[in-house]
Parts: structure tokens; sequence; C-alpha cells
């Protein structure tokens, strides 16, 4: 198995990024709201950082299925 150079993993990244927008968005706004809650344990009373993280985490296959269904309908103008 040949593994691939970084040109093309960054060509790649590029092509997703273009691809699902909202998806990577997504998932980077659930992965901060994850890295604050760890840094901050000490409070176990809930935050809105809490409702972030599962919004974002159900947003994930939401907005993932969206475009593909987008995508497989042939719509136009569908930018999710």
């Amino acid at each position: 198995m040949k593994l691939p150079s970084m040109g093309q993993i960054g060509v790649e990244y590029g092509r997703t990024i273009q691809r699902f927008p909202l998806v990577i968005l997504s998932a980077i706004v659930g992965s901060i709201a994850a890295v604050i809650l760890v840094e901050n344990e000490a409070s176990p009373q809930p935050t809105v950082l809490y409702s972030i993280l599962l919004t974002s985490i159900l947003a994930l296959p939401l907005l993932t299925a969206l475009k593909l269904t987008a995508e497989k309908s042939k719509l136009p103008n569908a930018k999710l």
C-alpha cells in the first residue's frame, strides 16, 4: 500500500472543505466546545457549552445527509 503525499492530502482536504463546509464548521465548533469543557471540568453545572457540543454532534449526520441528498437530487443552488 502506497502512502499519499502531503500535496495529495492537501488537495483532498481542500475538496472536502469545498464539498462539506457546514459539516466541517460544525465539527470545528463541537471540538472547540469539547476542549473548553474538558479544560474546565471542575464546574459540574451544565453550561451553554454543553448545548453547543450536543447540537454540533447532532448537526454532523444531519448536515451530511442533507448535502448528499441535495447532490443526489441534483438540486440547483444547493449550498449546504
